[in-house]
């Protein structure tokens, strides 16, 4: 099985992690207990207890709740991050966006409106999602 490990993360297996590839369009809900990969063109909502990747050709239309998220790409809607919001140079969002942390590199556009959440907001969210 292929894994992958940082000193500041514990070993992730690859089959665990859940992928639309890019060229591909998917529409409906997507929950996962797992982290999500997003390459291709997604309509619904994303629900994970583990992290969302926006890979750089994706684009997201709908909500998102997870632990973290790197983003590249571009998201139209709401999402709510338990942790980290991390968004690269190359990442467009628009919408609203509930963090408890937030990390922005210089290129990234952001149109909406920006909140801390708190752990119990967001579990909040996770339930009704």
């Amino acid at each position: 099985m292929a894994k992958y490990n940082t000193s500041s993360e514990s070993p992730i297996n690859l089959n665990d992690i859940s992928r639309l590839s890019a060229g591909s369009k998917l529409k409906g809900n997507f929950y996962s207990e797992k982290d999500i990969r997003v390459d291709g063109l997604f309509e619904g909502d994303i629900i994970t207890k583990g992290k969302t990747v926006v890979g750089e050709s994706a684009v997201v239309k709908g909500n998102i709740v997870c632990a973290k998220a790197d983003v590249w790409g571009k998201i139209e809607g709401k999402i709510f991050v338990k942790d980290l919001l991390d968004l690269k140079s190359s990442a467009a969002i628009d919408g609203e966006f509930h963090f408890s942390r937030l990390q922005v590199e210089i290129g990234a556009g952001i149109t909406g409106t920006c909140l801390k959440i708190t752990d119990t907001e967001f579990e909040d969210r996770l339930k009704t999602a």
